[in-house]
């Protein structure tokens, strides 16, 4: 048997509250055994991109967030963002989906006379246009090369140099604790120089921000 809010019929404990009504309070006095409506819904969710995502370069993502409370943020499947979405309060949740970038060059660099933007700085654009419908989504800056993967990277010069400061042009990859490094791939037993960022910033901090890389 339903149970019922003030003898209201509208207001059904199992379902999730018109958090505009005078009873919202009461509802969350009420027994906590009671699974909520949205709970059910509003599952997590954490991307596992695969060898075609990295190839294209970026993955969607999708969230959805109680529109009051910004630190509610919820990370959804496609499907939960399509469709069950509809089936929340209506007014009461607003979500926001982005392209997130995992693979290509780390940094802004110069081609052919025009600024080609690098990962990280793509990110920052795609959270600065989402977080006016989910604000919470700024968290994501902490980590803003969440699942990417740095193999297979090119340089056209206008981004590292080898310690002697003659500019890197070529493949290179990013070795944890290192750094940028010459060549596609990182191997052991063969050589190859580190390359040393053109802004003067220290390899060994980009190396450690990706925990990884080869």
């Amino acid at each position: 048997m339903p149970i019922y809010l003030n003898g209201n019929k509208n207001e059904i404990t199992g379902s999730f509250p018109n958090w505009n009504s005078e009873n919202a309070e009461a509802y969350g006095k009420l027994n906590k055994s009671i699974k909520r409506f949205d709970d059910v819904i509003l599952k997590g969710f954490i991307p596992k991109p695969e060898d075609v995502d990295y190839k294209k370069g970026w993955i969607p993502r999708y969230f959805i967030a109680k529109s009051w409370v910004p630190a509610s943020m919820v990370e959804v499947s496609v499907k939960t963002y399509n469709n069950d979405f509809h089936k929340l309060n209506i007014g009461a949740y607003s979500k926001a989906k982005i392209n997130w970038y995992i693979s290509g060059n780390l940094k802004n660099y110069v081609l052919g006379g025009g600024k080609i933007e690098g990962v990280t700085t793509k990110n920052k654009r795609e959270i600065a246009k989402a977080k006016k419908a989910v604000p919470g989504i700024i968290i994501l800056r902490n980590n803003l090369l969440q699942f990417y993967q740095s193999k297979d990277l090119y340089t056209n010069g206008g981004e590292y140099a080898y310690h002697t400061g003659t500019p890197y042009v070529g493949l290179y990859h990013i070795a944890p604790g290192i750094g940028p490094m010459a060549g596609p791939y990182h191997t052991t037993g063969t050589p190859h120089a580190t390359l040393y960022p053109i802004d003067g910033s220290d390899p060994s901090i980009i190396g450690d921000s990706l925990g990884g890389g080869y």
